[in-house]
């Protein structure tokens, strides 16, 4: 039952089943995880190709799920979850 509800919650918001897969990984780590990091993970367990994590990514950023944070001391990207993805994966 519970996975019907999230599937239809999934639905209202317009959200794929891999940005969402993606979405709980990166709260998840909580601490932030890099880009590539994140890909290659996804990638190697087969939940999706590297394209198109990047175009789930994009529309997690775009709907303010995640956010990307840059550290000083390099230039890697970091994501992070938002309050809304925090709420969203119920966290």
């Amino acid at each position: 039952m519970q996975a019907i509800k999230l599937h239809m919650k999934r639905e209202r918001k317009g959200m794929s089943v891999v940005a969402e897969l993606l979405l709980d990984l990166i709260v998840s780590y909580g601490k932030g995880v890099s880009i590539t990091d994140l890909v290659e993970q996804a990638y190697e367990i087969n939940v999706a190709s590297p394209a198109t994590s990047h175009r789930a990514l994009k529309w997690l950023i775009d709907n303010k799920y995640i956010k990307i944070e840059f550290l000083v001391d390099n230039r890697t990207k970091y994501l992070f979850g938002t309050s809304r993805g925090y709420k969203f994966v119920g966290a």
